[in-house]
C-alpha cells in the first residue's frame, strides 16, 4: 500500500517520506526474511524513485546495497525488473550513484540478466 500511495504524486510521496514510510520499507527490505516481502519492498521503492524530481539521494542511498545484494538471492523476473528500474532511476537522477553501484562490483551480475 505504501508503494501505491507514494506513487500517487510527488507531494504525497514526499509526505510519506517525511512520515518515515520509505525508511520503513527499506527496513523491511533489510530483513530479507521472506522473499515475497523483499520483492514487494523493491517494487515499492521503485515507485518512490520514478517521479521527477526524485527524492533526496540521502533517502534512497541506503537501499542501493540491499537491492544489489538481493540480485544474488532471487531469480524472479519481476523482482529483477523492479530492482533494475530502481538503479536506472537512481543513476538518471544522481550521477554519484553510478560510482556507488560500480564500487559494489555488481555490473557483471546486472549484465548477466541480458543473456
Amino acid at each position: 500500500a505504501i508503494g501505491n500511495i507514494a506513487g500517487d504524486s510527488i507531494k504525497v510521496r514526499d509526505r510519506v517520506i517525511q512520515l518515515g514510510g520509505l525508511e520503513k520499507v527499506i527496513k523491511y527490505l533489510n530483513t530479507g526474511e521472506r522473499e515475497s516481502l523483499v520483492k514487494q519492498c523493491v517494487w515499492s521503492i521503485s515507485n518512490f524513485c520514478r517521479s521527477k524530481p526524485a527524492p533526496e539521494y540521502e533517502f534512497l542511498k541506503p537501499c542501493i546495497d540491499k537491492v544489489i545484494g538481493a540480485f544474488y538471492k532471487y531469480d524472479d523476473n519481476e523482482f529483477i525488473v523492479d530492482a533494475c528500474w530502481i538503479l536506472s532511476y537512481l543513476t538518471e537522477s544522481y550521477k554519484k550513484s553510478i560510482k556507488k553501484i560500480i564500487d559494489t562490483n555488481a555490473l557483471p551480475k546486472i549484465l548477466s540478466f541480458l543473456e
